[in-house]
C-alpha cells in the first residue's frame, strides 16, 4: 500500500481474530499500533474503524469483552498517531440486523452505505448524520417460528461449516473464493437518486 504513495490509508485489521479467539488482544493491538506508526512517518492520514459492540448478537456476543478491549485499543492508538477513527462501538444503528448479510458476520448493501458515510464524517467531510446515524423504523413482530427457521438456517449453512473448519484446524475461510476477481476503475461519481432507507437484505 505504502509504495502507491497514499496520502489515506483506511486500516480495518483483528476482527477475525479477536472472533475466531486464536490470537491476544494485546498481540494485535501491537501490530496494529505498528502497522500505523510506518504509516505516519510518510506522512500519510489513518482511518481506523473500532468494532461494532456483539452485546446483541447470538453466540458472538462471547467475543464482546475482547471486543471491548481492542475498540479501547483502537482509540489509543488514534490518539497517539493523531488518526481518524469510525466508531462503530457506539453506532447503534449497526445493531439491527437489516444492516447485515445473512451470514450474521459482514454487512448488507445498507450496511455498508452507512459505514461509508461515517466515514467520511470522521474526515471531516458534511454528510447527513440523520440519513446514516439513525436506525430504522421498527419491523413488525415477526413470529417466532420465521425466526426459528432463519436461526436453523444461519446454522446450517453459515455456523455449522465455519465450527467444522476450526475444529480440523483449518483457515476461518478456507475455500471461500474473493467476493471480486480484479480490480475496477472507478471514475467521477454519476449522479443519482438517493439510496433507499430500506435494506436490500432482512434478518437472517
Amino acid at each position: 500500500a505504502l509504495a502507491l504513495e497514499p496520502d489515506l490509508v483506511s486500516l480495518v485489521g483483528g476482527g477475525n481474530d479477536i472472533l475466531a479467539n486464536h490470537g491476544h488482544v494485546e498481540g494485535i493491538a501491537e501490530r496494529l499500533d505498528a502497522a500505523v506508526e510506518r504509516i505516519r512517518t510518510t506522512g500519510a492520514d489513518v482511518l481506523l474503524v473500532t468494532p461494532v459492540d456483539p452485546r446483541e448478537a447470538p453466540l458472538i456476543r462471547r467475543t464482546r469483552e475482547r471486543a471491548a478491549a481492542f475498540a479501547a485499543d483502537i482509540w489509543a492508538i488514534a490518539n497517539h498517531h493523531r488518526c481518524h477513527v469510525v466508531d462503530q462501538w457506539t453506532f447503534a444503528a449497526l445493531r439491527d440486523w437489516r444492516m447485515w448479510h445473512e451470514d450474521r458476520i459482514h454487512m448488507s448493501p445498507e450496511g455498508h452505505r452507512r459505514v461509508a458515510l461515517a466515514a467520511l464524517d470522521a474526515l471531516g467531510h458534511p454528510t447527513d448524520r440523520s440519513d446514516w446515524r439513525d436506525p430504522l423504523p421498527p419491523l413488525p413482530e415477526v413470529p417466532w417460528r420465521h425466526t426459528a427457521a432463519a436461526d436453523a438456517r444461519w446454522l446450517r449453512i453459515h455456523l455449522a461449516p465455519w465450527l467444522i473448519r476450526r475444529a480440523r484446524g483449518r483457515s476461518t475461510f478456507a475455500d471461500l473464493g474473493p467476493k471480486s476477481t480484479g480490480l475496477t476503475v472507478i471514475g467521477p461519481a454519476e449522479p443519482h437518486e438517493p439510496s433507499p432507507r430500506h435494506p436490500v437484505i432482512g434478518p437472517g
